[in-house]
């Protein structure tokens, strides 16, 4: 009889591990689907983020292109105008080297025909002032 105890005790202590077992396994389940489902979520927002984020950057990058390419455009207009300017530039320092040129020689020629006039000048005083005083001794 102490037996026959001992087995139905086993076998309801068995029954209830297993019951227990079951509800553990099926709680187990229970948990590990919300937390897969709760994982789908985050990575589908994930995803989400990652799109919006990657619209962001593709559109910063589109602006920066664009920009990028307008200021290259303003480089070339720019680099231009500066060799214009430069040969402008050149041109003109030419222009005025030519003149300056011209200017002193004019200025030398002018010396001499100043001190050549200046010489003239000097003798006809001089002979003037010789009839002056002659005319003066005369009187």
């Amino acid at each position: 009889m102490c037996a026959k105890l001992f087995f139905r005790w086993i076998s309801t202590q068995l029954e209830q591990t297993t019951t227990t077992l079951k509800t553990l396994e099926a709680e187990k389940t229970s948990l590990l689907s919300e937390e897969a489902e709760a994982l789908r979520r985050n990575v589908s927002r994930r995803d989400e983020e990652m799109a919006t984020l990657k619209e962001m950057f593709s559109q910063q990058l589109h602006d920066l292109q664009t920009d990028l390419d307008k200021k290259g455009q303003q480089v070339t207009s720019l680099t231009s105008e500066n060799e214009e300017l430069q040969t402008k530039i050149q041109d003109q320092l030419t222009k005025s080297r030519e003149i300056i040129k011209k200017l002193t020689e004019e200025k030398k020629s002018l010396a001499g025909k100043l001190v050549e006039a200046q010489e003239t000048l000097e003798k006809e005083i001089s002979e003037h002032q010789q009839k002056l005083e002659t005319c003066e001794s005369a009187r």
